[in-house]
């Protein structure tokens, strides 16, 4: 008997033969290709990828798909649609695609009105168009299917200008969420995370976040495990970060994989391993994530985990540069300008720092300010270099806030004013910049911009002692001298001021001496012995009554020479000077 097939609409129950002379009804073709669809939907409304179940299916069920498509069976439809677009079991043929879409989207079939709706938004098959699109995401969204109310979502919350509505966008997310579709979940968790459509609530976040991760998603995890790591909805707790980062990354998530590899590197959660965190980063940097490939950037310039090599340091920093990271943008700048992998080319690394300064990135604004302040790349220039200072100290760069302090301490790119200069190292130090510290105590100590006062001039130079530097270290030392008991000879004292360079006193710095010599018997602080001077160091040897007063007084005397910081003053036995 010959092959025939009976177009006679969705529900005719009349016969069809197969070549193997089976006869067989559209309710039967309909039935048997129902449970196929049944157990793709189940992945789909889960937000799972559904290709690979296809493509496991299509092997023995091909056939019949075909056989109900042609019969009239939009779901079958549908699936040959999937089969077409994808080319699994059939030639690739997008616009054949389209065809069976479109069959099946208009006797109803709620998944094809969605694929038909995303050809449609993407141009695949058919000329892009927004509205079309719309049109059919909306027609299966508003019969509660909950895959085309996540695409609706997305049209509305990635729409540019008037046609983005994240309002909109968050009600379709919701009403997809709420029937348990994971990526739906995820998108509902990014607009509670950054208030876009919704009031931002971290807490709400982390719960569809949540809800979404425990169903796989793997983005979700990483999500979660950012959550868990900042303490942003959930109590800060390392060791469940790390758990959440390790389930994305095991599925091949870049992002997921990139911070197990940062978790390995710090040891948040888990034992440091540093061979372990290159690891991670190398799998997420060949998928192409920018931060993983700075990272592992970062990983060679250091030889974290890996062998130390500037130049394998500087190709991944390449990399991620390319793809806008400005962290990656400003080591290669560095990489530039310091010659590190690469020949020393100062103008190259000010092109890196100038895209990164561009992008709002204050790191590459403080660099840029530094190459216009010493003209390193650029011509040299003051005004510009405060300018950058300004809108990365905004931004709360403490290095910025530090040199936008003392460019006003010292008057370059801009008036003068102590009092501003204060302003800009408390910003810095309260973020715990160290030498800005220093300077607070050097300020409060010879009243630069603030009245003097010793007591507040201690209080940040321990600050900064606490804080590991050695020359705040000293100066609480010399500052909390006890008295000098009553002697009859007056107590010895030494000023060593550290060279510039490792050799002997160059002429500008034997002057720098001798001024303070002159300064010492003006002032008549104590009995001049002599000075001397050697390779790496000069020193000034005199008799003083009172030891704390003394340094006092020096201390000013070094501070007006700009030596404060190269110098110590120390009580000696007098023995070392025979």
């Amino acid at each position: 008997m010959d092959n025939w097939v009976f177009w006679s609409g969705l529900f005719s129950l009349e016969p069809i033969t197969t070549n193997e002379d089976r006869v067989v009804d559209i309710e039967t073709l309909r039935s048997e290709t129902q449970r196929d669809i049944d157990d793709i939907t189940r992945l789909m409304n889960s937000g799972q990828p559904i290709d690979p179940r296809i493509e496991e299916l299509v092997g023995t069920r091909l056939p019949l798909w075909r056989e109900a498509a042609e019969a009239g069976v939009p779901g079958a439809q549908w699936l040959m649609g999937c089969c077409c677009e994808e080319g699994i079991g059939v030639p690739q043929d997008v616009t054949e695609a389209v065809r069976w879409y479109r069959l099946a989207a208009e006797a109803g079939e709620p998944r094809a009105q969605t694929h038909l709706g995303t050809c449609y938004d993407q141009g695949t098959g058919v000329e892009p168009n927004r509205a079309e699109a719309l049109r059919w995401f909306r027609i299966a969204a508003e019969r509660g299917f909950p895959w085309a109310q996540n695409s609706l979502g997305l049209v509305y919350a990635l729409g540019e200008g008037d046609q983005r509505d994240p309002v909109e966008a968050a009600r379709w997310f919701r009403a997809a969420a709420e029937q348990g579709f994971s990526t739906a979940q995820h998108n509902l968790g990014l607009a509670c995370k950054y208030g876009d459509g919704v009031r931002a609530d971290d807490v709400e976040a982390v719960r569809w976040f949540r809800k979404s991760a425990e169903q796989g998603d793997s983005d979700s995890q990483a999500y979660l495990g950012l959550a868990y790591i900042f303490g942003k909805g959930v109590e800060t707790d390392l060791a469940t970060a790390a758990r959440w980062f390790r389930k994305s990354a095991e599925q091949g998530n870049a992002a997921g994989q990139c911070y197990l590899g940062l978790a390995c590197m710090r040891g948040d959660g888990v034992p440091v391993d540093a061979v372990e965190g290159a690891r991670w980063f190398r799998a997420a940097a060949e998928q192409g994530h920018a931060e993983a490939q700075c990272h592992l950037g970062m990983a060679y310039k250091q030889g974290d985990g890996v062998e130390q090599d500037s130049r394998e340091a500087l190709r991944w920093y390449r990399r991620a540069a390319r793809q806008g990271n400005t962290d990656a943008q400003c080591n290669l700048g560095l990489a530039y300008v310091r010659g590190e992998g690469v020949e020393r080319d100062p103008e190259q690394g000010i092109r890196w720092f100038r895209r990164a300064a561009r992008a709002g990135d204050p790191d590459g604004q403080c660099y840029l300010g530094v190459a216009y302040m010493h003209g390193d790349g650029v011509e040299e220039d003051p005004v510009k270099a405060v300018r950058w200072y300004r809108r990365a100290a905004r931004q709360g760069n403490p290095h910025a806030q530090r040199y936008l302090a003392v460019a006003y301490e010292a008057g370059l790119g801009v008036e003068k004013d102590p009092e501003q200069a204060i302003r800009w190292y408390l910003r810095a130090a309260r973020q715990g910049d160290v030498d800005s510290m220093r300077y607070l105590g050097q300020a409060h100590e010879f009243g630069e911009g603030t009245e003097p006062d010793e007591a507040q001039a201690l209080r940040w130079y321990r600050r900064a002692a606490r804080a590991g530097d050695d020359l705040s270290k000293q100066v609480v030392k010399e500052l909390t001298a006890p008295p000098t008991p009553p002697e009859d000879q007056p107590v010895t004292v030494e000023v060593r001021m550290k060279l510039a360079g490792d050799g002997f006193p160059s002429e500008e710095e034997l002057e720098l001496r001798n001024h303070l010599e002159d300064m010492l018997m003006e002032e008549e602080v104590g009995e001049f012995y002599g000075a001397g001077g050697g390779r790496g160091e000069m020193d000034v040897a005199l008799g003083v009554d009172d030891f704390p007063q003394a340094v006092r007084q020096i201390r000013r005397m070094l501070h007006q020479l700009g030596m404060l910081d190269i110098s110590v003053i120390e009580q000696i036995d007098s023995e070392r000077l025979e």
